[in-house]
Parts: structure tokens; C-alpha cells; sequence
């Protein structure tokens, strides 16, 4: 099995011990890596005691959620052909075979339980510096003029020929818009980005940047007014 899971974690231990448990059940534990993005010593030291056989990446500090995901790619993308990345916000159900083909690939994502469709893929619409997630794979592959496809990033697979083609994550994001960037950067190298259906989630509310206002107003409106800008025709 030439892949590996990672899991990025900013303290909220609990959270992050229900989504191991759903990895667990799917993944061989020498497999998982969890990347604890500068959680404090007790709510990670929770963590490595309940899970101790995973592969724990201790980051002294907080690098934003753009620092934790290249510190995954990096580590993970260094042994592994594959990388399938995950927030600690979701429960896994399944990851599927591995595509025949590199690139990066978006998940069929539920909305807090089964019956709800939360996303497969995005697309982004830099005239109006608007997102909106997609509902189907007919969504995805018809996208209208001027509306360009993104992968989240609470989940993702990534080959490792598309992180050596693409590069990080642009840090000076640290937090939101940054996967909108990085999936642009793929359109235009003309690299494969598509939809990995049998990979499939579900997307619990997200605990991390919940009501602060430096992610929610200051991270996010001053990054899509950037990516925007950058991606605008």
C-alpha cells in the first residue's frame, strides 16, 4: 500500500480522538500520521496516550492551517506516492482504490450524517470573489464560463507529482482561501484535478477557528480579497 493518512490537529483532543477512531478502523496504524499543529503539551499528550502505536509530528508552534498542511505533505509525500489528507473535524467511511492516474482529488463529503450531501469539489468564481461547494460530478466536470474548480481542504488525496509540480501551500495565507490557491495553481499547470467518489467523509462543524474573529473576519475577508485578485480575468 504505497499511501499514508495524515490528520491535522490545533488542540480540541477530543474531536480529534473521534476522527481517529474512524481512521483506525480503516487504516493500519503504521499508516496514520498526526500532525499536531502547536497543541498544547495536555491536549496532545491526550492524544499520543490514547492512540501511541500512530506516527505523531509534533510542531512547536501554530503555523496556520497552510504550515500544518505542507509539514504533512512534506513528511508523508517524502515516503508515500500518496497522501490522503483530512482535518480532524470529520468521521471516515471509506478511501476507496487509488486512482490510476497523479493529481489531486476531492472526496464525497456528508453533511453531519449520511443522507445529506455536503460536497464533491468546489469551484470558485473570482469575478464575484465568491465559493460554493458542488453537488454532483456533473457539477463538477460542467462548470460554467468563468467558474473554476477547487479541492477543499478539510480532505483531500494528493499525488506526490502533483506536490513537486505545485510546491507548498502559500503560508502567508495561514488559514482559509489557501486551498482555492493551490488548486488554481494545478488548473494552470494543466495538472489532473478530479473527483474521488469512492473516498468518501463526513464533515462535523470545525472547532478550530469557530467564532474567532482573526480567522473568521480577518484571515478570511483579507484572503479573498488576494486570491481573488490574483485569479481575477
Amino acid at each position: 500500500m504505497n499511501f499514508a493518512v495524515a490528520v491535522l490537529t490545533y488542540n480540541h483532543p477530543n474531536i480529534t480522538i473521534e476522527c481517529l477512531k474512524s481512521v483506525v478502523e480503516i487504516v493500519p496504524r503504521e499508516l496514520i500520521y498526526v500532525i499536531h499543529n502547536g497543541s498544547l503539551a495536555e491536549h496532545r499528550e491526550k492524544v499520543q496516550s490514547e492512540f501511541p502505536q500512530l506516527q505523531h509530528v509534533v510542531m512547536p508552534e501554530n503555523k496556520g492551517f497552510t504550515g500544518g498542511c505542507n509539514e504533512a505533505m512534506k513528511i508523508v509525500l517524502e515516503k508515500f506516492d500518496w497522501l490522503y489528507f483530512l482535518t480532524n473535524d470529520i468521521t471516515l467511511l471509506s478511501l476507496g482504490l487509488l486512482p490510476d492516474l497523479p493529481g489531486l482529488y476531492a472526496p464525497l463529503i456528508w453533511r453531519r450524517k449520511k443522507d445529506v450531501v455536503d460536497s464533491m469539489g468546489a469551484a470558485f468564481i473570482p469575478q464575484e470573489s465568491k465559493l460554493y461547494h458542488l453537488k454532483s460530478k456533473e457539477e463538477f466536470s460542467n462548470l460554467p464560463s468563468g467558474h473554476f474548480p477547487y479541492v477543499p481542504g478539510t480532505a483531500f488525496l494528493i499525488h506526490r507529482d502533483i506536490f513537486q509540480k505545485t510546491g507548498t501551500l502559500d503560508e502567508s495565507l495561514h488559514t482559509y482561501w489557501e486551498d482555492v490557491d493551490y488548486s488554481q495553481r494545478v488548473r494552470l499547470l494543466g495538472l489532473k484535478m478530479d473527483l474521488h467518489l469512492n473516498f468518501e467523509l463526513i464533515h462535523k462543524v470545525g472547532k478550530t477557528c469557530h467564532k474567532d474573529p482573526f480567522y473568521t473576519n480577518h484571515l478570511f475577508k483579507r484572503n479573498r480579497e488576494i486570491i481573488s485578485n490574483k485569479y481575477r480575468l
